[in-house]
């Protein structure tokens, strides 16, 4: 039996794409085919047993995901398919609650929205992970500290509030009512389980009231969606019965990283013995690496169903090369020249990645290099970090001085010299003495620039600046922070100038701005501030959810490996296996400790099961190549470094190599021979230096 990228299935998989019913459990590690015996059986249910390809549900872990599967299945097919039921977890709930269902009643079969069965009087909103923490922040400014006798000082701290929502989060995901949380608080001796216990209860009771936001609409969080479909399904009979006829197979990849509610969701889809239904999941049970996202590799393990097991590897096609520098520089251009070599041998940018632990930790010499040699490259998921980008930040700061965030005094030197202050190094330099002589600070000059000395042409320039910065006061006061960016695209040149230019660059990354603006003013109605939306864009550490995927390109790809989960490459370098690094010995939810949720656990067990977690996503990061190169530091007595290389790079190996690779000397970029061969012009074979 061929499978859809040409390869020949082994036996395992092809039990998988033959099997009958009612339910059964592919087991593999990654590499190993499941994904490929899975698109294989949809291909196989709609060409051999007449399945509508709309009646093959398929469930994948994060939308780029669907997006390569809907892909794959389109090329297997041979046409266009029409209405492919390929979805998250949470899209797919979502689309139950506003979908129309068929429902008796006293006046015949009438059609019922699935959000009014489930008995809300007006559509739910979602909230993205975004608006939650905003959400979350608003709700614990409004709490009384005399409430929270363990922790009522960290309700203004950002970072409390993070920690509350993944509580939150956690917990439902875990089934967990408020009152559950509370008598596990009890049984523990957890006083500060039981503030948040009772926060957990005031949070869903705002989440549910319409009066909670202006436009009358409960909101929903991610976990929520999953909870309510749930009860719909449950609830009517109706319901259950009209989507097992919709969706007669059901196909599930990845659950190793699936949680309790998304197995008692899935519980209600699945077959019976007989019914002519079938479900086939697949995981690795020793694969998951999102427990801090609230993943249960426990779901997939207890999950009755029958099993077949893939031992088979197909990704790698050499074995894996091992390089150790003794600087992260070296490393950077060892990770380029082997890019460069792969690129000889006809392999294409876009076929390659380099996979890291933590951007941080190795980005910045990377991108030197890659940019100095030449070699196309993107950041995964760059685009949508909306706080960092050069084009977003200058808008940023511009509504942080309008609306007096702390620390807004410091930032005029920021807004005047970027593109939307248009002030030159050397005039603000000028212009910060005229201050110091006059006896002003910076922020006080440009709140009246009478107050100092300087020519006519600098007062005109800071004069503008300041108008705008006091039109934007009073935008904030008065409108929503949609119409606060609309009003500053009327006022400011600057963005006359792009769409002049059709920089199309950077309208994309103001349009992810545009809409995450508005979709934070859709979410928290009335109660929108743009200071809010400013503290929680600068405090997050993710980004507003962007309506666009990033573009493919034909360029080499930096992730991390988190992000990697299900991709493949021919070619892929796993950068930065260095002790402290890789394993990460930091551990999420320190203050909360949302690991105990579901019992206690010594110390030495926490950190063993966090050393696996990281043995995993190390295993996952070098899974994604056909071809594989680690690298990694090793001081070799250096006094400037005491990097030792990853205790894991012993897994893939017996033994490490006893040098050090040769640092290459990377061949010059275009620009660097110009420069290059106009110096030997000019001088010769000698430097100017001689």
């Amino acid at each position: 039996m061929n499978a859809d990228s040409g390869l020949t299935l082994d036996e395992s998989q092809g039990r998988v794409v033959e099997f009958e019913g009612p339910v059964l459990k592919a087991l593999g590690a990654a590499g190993s085919g499941k994904t490929t015996a899975l698109v294989t059986r949809a291909t196989h249910l709609v060409e051999a047993h007449g399945a509508e390809p709309s009646g093959v549900l398929i469930f994948v872990h994060d939308r780029r995901a669907a997006v390569r599967v809907r892909n794959r299945l389109v090329r297997s097919l041979g046409a266009s398919v029409a209405g492919p039921s390929i979805f998250t977890f949470h899209g797919w709930c979502w689309s139950l609650l506003t979908r129309v269902y068929p429902v008796a009643s006293e006046q015949g079969i009438t059609a019922e929205v699935g959000y009014e069965l489930a008995g809300y009087g007006e559509e739910p909103v979602l909230l993205t992970a975004f608006d939650q923490r905003a959400f979350v922040i608003r709700l614990l400014s409004e709490e009384d500290p005399a409430a929270w006798p363990v922790n009522g000082a960290l309700l203004s701290s950002k970072a409390f509030a993070g920690e509350v929502r993944d509580f939150l989060l956690r917990a439902q995901e875990r089934l967990q009512t408020p009152g559950d949380v509370h008598a596990l608080a009890g049984r523990r001796g957890r006083d500060d389980w039981l503030e948040l216990a009772s926060f957990y209860e005031r949070y869903l009771r705002r989440l549910e009231d319409p009066g909670s936001f202006g436009d009358g609409r409960p909101r929903f969080d991610f976990a929520r969606v999953l909870t309510e479909a749930r009860r719909l399904i449950g609830e009517h009979e109706s319901v259950q019965g009209d989507l097992k006829n919709l969706y007669p197979h059901v196909l599930v990849d990845d659950f190793e990283e699936g949680n309790r509610a998304q197995m008692a969701l899935l519980e209600t889809m699945l077959p019976e013995a007989g019914d002519g239904r079938s479900a086939v999941i697949t995981g690795d049970p020793d694969g998951s690496v999102s427990a801090f996202r609230g993943a249960d590799p426990g779901v997939l393990s207890q999950l009755p169903a029958q099993q077949v097991v893939l031992e088979q590897h197909y990704r790698r096609s050499e074995p894996p090369r091992i390089l150790l520098y003794s600087q992260p520089t070296e490393e950077a251009r060892g990770i380029v020249a082997e890019l460069r070599t792969a690129g000889a041998t006809q392999v294409a940018w876009g076929e390659m990645a380099v996979i890291v632990r933590d951007l941080r930790s190795v980005l910045g010499p990377l991108r030197r290099e890659l940019n100095r040699s030449g070699v196309p490259h993107r950041v995964d998921g760059e685009a949508l970090r909306l706080a960092s980008d050069p084009v977003v930040r200058p808008i940023l700061v511009l509504f942080s001085i309008a609306c007096r965030r702390q620390g807004h005094e410091e930032l005029w030197p920021e807004l005047l010299t970027s593109e939307l202050g248009g002030f030159a190094a050397h005039e603000l330099v000028q212009l910060r003495r005229a201050a110091r002589l006059a006896g002003e600070s910076l922020d006080r000059v440009c709140a009246d620039v009478r107050a100092i000395d300087v020519p006519e042409s600098l007062r005109d320039k800071l004069q503008a600046v300041c108008s705008l910065v006091a039109d934007a006061c009073g935008w904030a006061s008065e409108l929503p922070p949609d119409e606060c960016f609309w009003r500053l695209w009327d006022s400011a040149t600057w963005f006359a100038e792009m769409v002049k230019a059709e920089d199309d660059r950077r309208l994309d990354s103001l349009t992810t701005l545009a809409d995450a603006l508005g979709r934070f003013t859709e979410r928290q109605g009335s109660d929108a501030r743009l200071a809010d939306f400013i503290d929680t864009l600068l405090s997050a550490d993710f980004a507003p959810e962007s309506v666009r995927l990033d573009r493919a390109q034909d360029a080499v790809s930096i992730i991390t490996a988190h992000a990697s989960k299900g991709r493949e490459y021919e070619f892929t370098v796993v950068a930065g296996c260095v002790e402290g690094t890789w394993p990460d010995p930091a551990r999420r939810g320190l203050l909360l400790e949302l690991d105990l949720l579901d019992g206690p656990k010594s110390q030495a067990h926490r950190q063993r099961v966090a050393l696996a977690e990281e043995q995993r996503l190390f295993e996952l990061a070098t899974s994604r190549g056909r071809r594989l190169v680690l690298t990694g530091q090793r001081s070799g007595g250096s006094e400037r470094s005491s990097a030792e290389p990853s205790r894991f790079l012993k897994l893939l190996v017996p033994a490490l190599p006893e040098q050090n690779a040769d640092v290459p000397e990377l061949v010059n970029s275009a620009r660097e021979a110009e420069i290059s061969w106009r110096r030997r012009v000019a001088y010769g074979a000698a430097s100017p230096a001689e």
